[in-house]
C-alpha cells in the first residue's frame, strides 16, 4: 500500500509541475497592451508589446499594420501597461488573505509580463502585479510547483529586495516540507553577500524571527547560509545564533562548537554581549547558576538596549539571581524588562519570575518614626 501511495503522489507531483510549465506556455506569449510614452508622455496610443527581440521591446499596432523595436536602453523608456480593474479588485482581495481568487484573476495577466522583467521598474509598471502575484502564491497552499517554477525565472540578484524576501518565506517552507537541496538551490540565487549588507541584513531578520517563532530547523538552515558571507557582521551573528539555536535543542556540544567558531571578542564588539548570552545558557544546562551568573554580568555590562538578545539576557540574570537566593534582586530586574521590554516574550517571562518570587519583605521603620 505504501508503494502504490507513493507512486500516486508522484502523479501528482508531477502534474503540479506541468500545470506550472503550462502557464508560461499558455500565457507567457500572449501580447501585452501598452501606452508608449518614451517620448511623448501625453500620448494615449495603445500598442501591443508582443516580445523582446535582440534587445528592443516589440511594439505592433493595434489598428494598423506594422510594428516598431524600441531598443531597451532607449533613454527616458516609458511604457504603460494598461490594467482592468479586476487588478485593483484582487490587490484588495490579496490584502484580506483571500488568494485563491486573486490567483486566478491574476495568472493571465502576470505570465506575460515575465519575460520584461528585467525592464527596470521605472521603465515599465509591471513589477507590482508580478510581486503581488508571488506574495498570494507563497502565502497560499497548493501551489508549491508553480511559485517554485516562477521564482526560478525571476532573476533575484536584480529584482527588488521584495522578491527575495518572498522567496525566503518559500525557502522557509521548503525546509519545513524536508526539501532541503530545492531550499539550498533557491537560497543560492538570493543575493548574499558584502557587497549586499542590506539584503544580509533582510536575511538575519526573517531567520531571527523564524527563531523567536520556534522554528528552529528553518532558522539554522538560513544562519548557515549566513556563515558563508565571511568578513561581514552578520557571518558572526549567524554563528552565535547557531549556537543558540543548539542550546535550544539540547545540542550543547555542538552549541559550544559554534561559540568557538565565532571566535573572541572584546566588550566593545557588538556580538560579545551574545556571545555571553550563549555562553550563560550553555551553564544553565547543568543548572550552575553560579558560572552562568558570570558570564551574563558581563554580558548586560556591554550590551545596547536596541539589540534583539538584550531582553534575553537581562531576563537571564534575573532568572540567575532568583536561583541563587536574591529574591529582591531578581524583582528589580524582572520589572526592568517588563517597563523597558512589554512587547517582548521575556516580558512575560518576568511576569511569570515575579509571581515565582515570594513577596517582598516588608521594610524596616526607621527609629523613632
Amino acid at each position: 500500500m505504501k508503494r502504490i501511495l507513493t507512486v500516486a503522489c508522484l502523479l501528482t507531483l508531477s502534474a503540479l509541475a506541468a500545470n506550472a510549465e503550462d502557464y508560461f506556455r499558455k500565457y507567457g506569449n500572449k501580447p501585452v497592451k501598452v501606452i508608449n510614452q518614451s517620448t511623448d508622455p501625453a500620448s494615449q496610443e495603445v500598442l501591443n508589446l508582443t516580445g523582446v527581440d535582440r534587445g528592443d521591446l516589440i511594439l505592433k499596432f493595434e489598428n494598423r499594420p506594422g510594428e516598431v523595436g524600441l531598443p531597451l536602453d532607449t533613454e527616458g523608456l516609458k511604457l504603460s501597461i494598461q490594467f482592468p480593474d479586476s487588478v485593483g479588485v484582487a490587490y484588495k482581495q490579496i490584502n484580506k488573505g483571500e488568494y485563491a481568487e486573486a490567483i486566478e484573476v491574476l495568472r493571465p495577466m502576470v505570465y506575460p509580463l515575465v519575460q520584461y522583467f528585467e525592464v527596470p521598474p521605472e521603465n515599465i509598471n509591471s513589477h507590482e502585479i508580478i510581486e503581488r502575484y508571488v506574495f498570494a502564491l507563497v502565502n497560499s497552499k497548493g501551489n508549491d510547483e508553480e511559485i517554485s517554477e516562477l521564482l526560478r525565472r525571476i532573476p533575484l540578484k536584480k529584482a527588488p529586495p521584495i522578491f527575495s524576501l518572498h522567496a525566503l518565506h518559500y525557502v522557509a517552507r521548503l525546509v519545513e516540507m524536508g526539501q532541503q537541496q530545492d531550499a539550498l538551490k533557491l537560497l543560492n540565487r538570493i543575493p548574499m553577500d558584502s557587497d549586499n549588507p542590506i539584503m544580509l541584513e533582510l536575511v538575519m531578520e526573517f531567520a531571527d524571527d523564524l527563531r523567536e517563532e520556534g522554528n528552529l530547523d528553518e532558522a539554522l538552515f538560513l544562519y548557515d547560509r549566513l556563515q558563508q558571507t565571511k568578513g561581514t557582521e552578520q557571518a558572526v551573528l549567524a554563528t552565535l545564533w547557531s549556537a543558540y539555536c543548539n542550546v535550544v535543542l539540547e545540542r550543547y556540544q555542538l552549541a559550544g562548537i559554534f561559540v568557538e567558531k565565532a571566535g573572541k571578542f572584546t566588550a566593545e564588539d557588538r556580538p560579545y554581549s551574545l556571545a555571553q548570552l550563549v555562553k550563560a545558557k550553555i551553564e544553565l544546562e547543568t543548572l550552575n547558576y553560579t558560572a552562568a551568573m558570570e558570564e551574563v554580568a558581563k554580558g548586560v555590562v556591554a550590551t545596547d538596549v536596541s539589540y534583539n538578545w538584550s531582553p534575553e539576557l537581562i531576563y537571564t540574570t534575573g532568572l540567575c539571581y532568583e536561583n541563587l537566593d536574591f529574591p529582591d534582586t531578581a524583582r528589580e530586574v524582572y520589572h526592568e524588562i517588563v517597563l523597558f521590554y512589554p512587547e517582548s516574550k521575556w516580558a512575560k517571562e518576568a511576569e511569570g519570575g515575579l509571581m515565582r518570587l515570594p513577596p517582598p519583605a516588608p521594610k524596616e521603620e526607621a527609629p523613632g518614626a
